[in-house]
Formats: structure tokens, C-alpha cells, sequence
């Protein structure tokens, strides 16, 4: 399973049709064991049916596994931030929403107190997907009652700050400290900087953290400035860590109540 993690440098305002941009910067050895992550947002503001069927499209175009961002649903009466994960057959396997709008969605959007984390399956792995201002909030992972071998967070990394380097520090603390406390790797998508939206610059904070990296590696890969990052992860790494954790008694607690994430009542 190889990660394809994206940064783009595109105009959000333009939605769906960066979908055709992203497809331009793809390798063209792309397999259905892949999984591409898309940024927050990248679906804009439209209808469900139409984001949706765009993804689907394009995942069984470009032939890989679609974690698709997020969107704003213009459904319904309230306006929620979410997305869906889509097969290499164009399926849509499962679905996602945020729990914590932020920035410009405050007082705008409704917090998704019906949709969980993404979860699905590839290569016998459990992937996981939060949308961006979730990942801040451990409870939200501890939640899990699965142990997720790759956790994904599509992003869009808005900052009152006046360059982005503040919040590409925290972020890239944030998720090497998230893999090695939950024991995953952890893909970031984002908006290359200074992409905007609601007039605050994305800070391009996409990377990758693994928890057990090499002597001669760090705990978290900065992805390319503007385009596609590639990651093989090593798993059997991965599988070292937590057996040497629990042999060690130093794992932690998981939830047996629920799979799921679910908004606040």
C-alpha cells in the first residue's frame, strides 16, 4: 500500500474541477492497493449527489483507493463538513464528517453529529479518517475501538499567523507525537501556502509521521511544497513497535463500546 499525499497549490474556488489537476500530477504506476488523499475542502460547496458521483468517477478513472477531502454539504438546514472514501471500482465505501468546524466555519457550519471517522480496509490494514481541527482532540481517537494501521487528515491549515512557519511546526510535532502515541502512521493533505480561504492563508502542512522510523529518518516527512508526495510505509515496522509496546506494557486504553466517532449530543 503506497500513500499518495497532496499539497496543492490550485484555487479552491475551483472545487471539483481540481480533481483533473490532481489526476496531472499522479504517477502513472498508480495501483488499487493505493490510497490518494485529497485536502479538506476540495469539493467546495455543493450538493451530496454531486460531489459524490464526482468522486466516484475518478477514483475508477485513475484506479486507486479516494479518501475525498471534504466538503461543505449545501443539503439540508444545517451545513456540515465531510466526505467520502471511494473504491478503485468507483464504490463509496464509507463516509465522514467533522466534529469540530474552525476558523471561518465557526457559527456557520453545524458540527456532524451523524457521520463517524472513515474507516475502511486495504491490504488486510485499517485506515482511519478525521477531518483536519479533529486531530487536535486525542479524545476523539481514543474513542476508537480499532487500532488503525494508517490514520488520514485532510487539511486545510488556515492561520492568523503572518508566515506559516508556527503552524507547520505544530503540526508536524502534533502528528509525529499522534503516530507514536496511538501507534500509526499518520498522512496529512493540505493546501499549499498561500492558498486561501475565508481570507486566511493555508500554512502547506502536509507530511507524513511514522512511528518508528529508521535511525537515519525522522519522525515526520514534510511533503513536497506543491503536488504529490509518495510514502510506502513499512508495516512490519509498524508491527515490531506495537509488540515491543505491549511487551512493555506502554500501549494505550481503547474504547470497546464503539468503531465510531460520534458528535456531541
Amino acid at each position: 500500500m503506497r500513500l499518495l499525499l497532496t499539497q496543492l497549490d490550485a484555487d479552491p474556488s475551483d472545487g471539483l474541477d481540481n480533481l483533473g489537476h490532481v489526476q496531472g500530477l499522479l504517477p502513472a504506476d498508480v495501483t488499487g492497493d493505493d490510497v490518494l488523499l485529497l485536502p479538506e475542502l476540495i469539493g467546495g460547496e455543493v450538493g451530496r449527489t454531486t460531489y459524490e458521483t464526482a468522486l466516484q468517477r475518478f477514483a475508477a478513472r485513475i484506479g486507486c483507493h479516494v479518501v475525498g477531502g471534504s466538503y461543505h454539504s449545501a443539503d439540508g438546514p444545517e451545513q456540515t463538513n465531510g466526505g467520502v472514501v471511494v473504491a478503485p471500482t468507483g464504490d463509496v465505501v464509507d463516509r465522514y464528517g467533522k466534529h469540530r468546524p474552525y476558523g471561518a466555519e465557526h457559527g456557520t457550519v453545524a458540527r456532524d453529529r451523524t457521520t463517524g471517522a472513515g474507516r475502511f480496509r486495504v491490504q488486510g490494514r485499517e485506515v482511519v479518517v478525521i477531518v483536519c481541527a479533529d486531530f487536535w482532540f486525542s479524545e476523539l481517537l481514543h474513542g476508537l475501538a480499532i487500532e488503525p494501521d494508517v490514520l488520514h487528515v485532510p487539511a486545510f491549515s488556515i492561520s492568523q499567523k503572518p508566515t506559516p512557519d508556527h503552524a507547520r511546526a505544530l503540526w508536524s510535532h502534533m502528528t509525529a507525537s499522534r503516530a507514536y502515541e496511538f501507534s500509526t502512521f499518520v498522512g496529512l493533505s493540505d493546501w499549499a501556502h498561500p492558498v486561501a480561504w475565508g481570507g486566511l492563508a493555508a500554512s502547506g502542512v502536509a507530511g507524513f509521521a511514522d512511528p518508528n522510523p529508521g535511525l537515519e529518518s525522522r519522525h515526520f516527512r514534510p511533503a513536497h511544497p506543491a503536488g504529490v508526495t509518495i510514502v510506502d510505509p513499512d508495516f512490519d515496522r509498524l508491527d515490531e513497535l506495537r509488540t515491543n509496546r505491549t511487551e512493555r506494557g506502554f500501549e494505550p486504553e481503547r474504547s470497546s463500546s464503539t468503531d465510531r466517532l460520534q458528535g456531541a449530543t
